[in-house]
């Protein structure tokens, strides 16, 4: 997740305090929020509302919305672990969202029922929560304050600003293991904030989190160059698959920044300018390659015999409206209306979220030959991105990077692979 957010007030007061007010009891830490756009107590807010500071995150090593969120009651989210690209809002307030956590990372057509803001700019993202003042729950409806998109409430992520007062820096660097991964987990995180005058200050947060996975794979295609299964022998009907296994699988490798940079010539306008980087697999595949997920699993132990085979591949053809043997095509109509309707659709259409393809379109990876269907059905595909580091200089897999991004916001239609 790569972006650039912008923002200017003229307030005398936006930026939330801390403040600690002495009882007879002791010390009471008080949370000053400004989700009204006023700088006002959470005991002051006329409406349900709660807050979890960025020094009560540190000090839980709370670094995830999901772990965040599960601090507050009635509040939770979807977890889908660092590898999810962030772009599907998977927050839960008094058991309200359209979201049933079964479509993974794909996003929904309807707006999710919980508005996220990061500082005053309405954005979701699955970032590291790093060099963060709190975190303000706003339980809904919500929808004066914040638009119809805050039904059952709202989520502010209220990052730290630069400070014009005092130089300073910060590195830390946290070590850990992982019960079931024969690895180790690693935070390396760097701070600092520089003052430019008595007037402007910018401020920086790098980092990375890098653990080792915990499942492991027994069985797993072993590929040839084209990416395509390795079979032993050459008959691909009736062959068997060569597999290999695979440890610790699920690692995590997630780079992560932010800068910013403050104006403040006077004491009633302040103007702040963030660059966010939030690099995950998808930004590696563009340079190194990577699986793309896209799996057809092998039909050759339910649809039995190479002439069913063949029949399945006619219709399948018959579907798109190439030339096919229309007795063959009414044969295998069966077989596919028993099995391949499961993920492709009793129509054909596919499943976006399972990474079925359309068979009803003119598009295909593989070809659209008869001996290249009954390959796919006989032995199934496992597509992998070809690398691209030496035709691509880093900017422009950089910027295809972001565009492949905006595909899955809803910019345009995906089209999987068959």
């Amino acid at each position: 997740m790569a972006g650039l957010l912008y923002g200017a007030s003229y307030a005398p007061v936006l930026q939330a305090q801390t403040a600690a007010a002495t009882t007879s009891g002791g010390t009471l830490e008080e949370i000053v929020v400004t989700a009204t756009r006023r700088a006002q107590t959470v005991q002051e807010i006329p409406f349900n509302i709660s807050a979890v500071s960025g020094a009560a995150l540190e000090k839980s090593n709370i670094i995830d919305s999901v772990d965040a969120l599960r601090t507050m009651a009635g509040v939770a989210m979807y977890d889908r672990g660092y590898r999810n690209a962030g772009v599907t809002n998977g927050i839960i307030i008094r058991g309200m969202n359209v979201d049933a956590g079964t479509n993974n990372d794909v996003p929904l057509a309807a707006p999710p029922t919980v508005a996220t803001y990061i500082d005053n700019t309405a954005l979701f993202g699955n970032f590291v929560l790093k060099d963060i003042e709190r975190i303000e729950v706003l339980r809904g409806p919500q929808g004066t304050l914040y638009g119809s998109g805050s039904l059952a409430g709202n989520v502010r992520y209220i990052m730290k600003k630069p400070d014009i007062s005092a130089l300073s820096a910060k590195a830390s660097l946290s070590y850990g293991q992982t019960d079931g991964s024969d690895g180790h987990n690693l935070n390396p995180d760097l701070l600092v904030n520089i003052p430019l005058g008595t007037t402007a200050a910018f401020r920086a947060n790098i980092g990375q989190v890098k653990n080792d996975g915990i499942v492991d794979y027994p069985n797993l295609y072993v590929l040839d160059s084209k990416g395509d299964p390795v079979v032993t022998g050459g008959d691909i009907v009736n062959a068997l698959p060569v597999y290999r296994s695979a440890k610790d699988v699920d690692s995590v490798d997630l780079k992560y920044g932010r800068a910013s940079l403050l104006l403040k010539p006077n004491a009633t306008f302040n103007a702040q300018l963030h660059d966010w980087l939030h690099g995950d697999a998808l930004r590696e595949s563009g340079g190194n390659g990577h699986d793309r997920g896209s799996y057809a699993k092998s039909m050759r132990f339910v649809i039995a015999g190479a002439e069913r085979v063949k029949d399945v591949a006619h219709y399948v053809r018959s579907l798109s409206g190439l030339v096919h043997d229309s007795i063959r095509a009414a044969r295998g109509k069966g077989d596919f209306d028993k099995t391949c309707v499961a993920c492709h659709g009793a129509q054909g259409k596919g499943n976006p979220a399972m990474g079925a393809p359309d068979l009803t379109d003119k598009v295909w990876l593989h070809g659209s030959s008869e001996e290249a269907i009954i390959q796919t059905i006989s032995a199934g595909r496992v597509d992998q991105m070809p690398a691209h580091k030496d035709k691509l200089t880093p900017a422009q897999i950089h910027i295809l990077a972001a565009y492949v991004y905006s595909l899955s916001r809803g910019g345009a239609l995906t089209t999987h692979a068959k």
